[in-house]
């Protein structure tokens, strides 16, 4: 079968404390199997949509190279990173660019630090709930290079599914 396009999510952030960038990375993904049978079932009229999304941290030593992880890996494995503003995990309040992106790149997400740790990473979850192990792992992420992070700091996040038409052979 010849490929006919590719997509996935992609990732940008941005660290700033006082103000001042100090950082800035972006990243691809990997959709956990999870994803993938989930987005398999939409397209087949097999699954139910999940209308709300949640984006998340972690800072475990982890890399998203399993395509078998899941929400219940998060806690422990993943090592979700919690020290944010708010009670729960942030809202991906995405928009259809009406060409090829669903992203949140109109209102990104900013996590607002509470305590110092190290970032290395995020994730798109249906599970709204900080440091829970339910719920659908749509992506996971590794950051190119540890963020180490201080309260006060700001890391905003741009998280969106791109699909990118490519020409047929």
């Amino acid at each position: 079968m010849k490929e006919h396009g590719k997509w996935g999510f992609r990732y940008q952030y941005e660290y700033s404390k006082g103000g001042i960038i100090i950082d800035r990375g972006a990243a691809t993904n990997l959709i956990p199997q999870v994803g993938m049978d989930h987005l398999a079932g939409l397209l087949r009229g097999t699954a139910a949509p999940i209308s709300n999304w949640y984006l998340g941290l972690f800072s475990g030593n982890y890399v998203p190279d399993d395509p078998g992880v899941t929400a219940a890996d998060l806690p422990v494995n993943v090592g979700e990173f919690t020290a944010y503003q708010g009670a729960s995990r942030l809202d991906w309040e995405h928009e259809y660019d009406n060409l090829s992106e669903v992203s949140n790149a109109n209102n990104r997400a900013e996590f607002v630090f509470t305590g110092s740790g190290t970032v290395r990473g995020g994730f798109l979850i249906s599970n709204s709930v900080k440091g829970g192990n339910t719920g659908l792992l749509m992506s996971i992420v590794r950051f190119p290079n540890p963020r180490p992070v201080e309260p006060g700091g700001i890391l905003r996040v741009l998280a969106g599914v791109v699909f990118i038409p490519t020409t047929v052979a």
